[in-house]
């Protein structure tokens, strides 16, 4: 038990070491400078993906206007049928 109780206090003098204090503070220095340098590009990559999807996203955007907008029309259409009135018309065609 001696020989334990002596490496228990050899290795808390070693903690307190300045050296080991140093390389300590290295390591965490380099895991903090690694973790800042994943996160860097990781919005890298997520800035440059959103940059390729945007023209798609316009697209389905427009694309929802143009189905929403004929919609609303031939609901205009299947009223004025219903009710027997003379649909408006279309801005364009006047």
């Amino acid at each position: 038990m001696d020989k334990l109780a002596m490496e228990a206090s050899s290795s808390s003098k070693k903690c307190d070491d300045p050296s080991w204090f140093g390389l300590l503070i290295m390591m965490d220095e380099r895991q903090s400078s690694r973790e800042a340098q994943l996160r860097r590009e990781r919005e890298e990559r997520k800035a440059a993906r959103e940059e390729r999807e945007r023209p798609f996203r316009l697209e389905m955007a427009q694309s929802q206007r143009s189905r929403n907008e004929h919609n609303q029309q031939m609901m205009l259409m299947v009223t004025a049928k219903l009710f027997g009135v003379q649909p408006p018309m279309n801005d364009t065609e006047n």
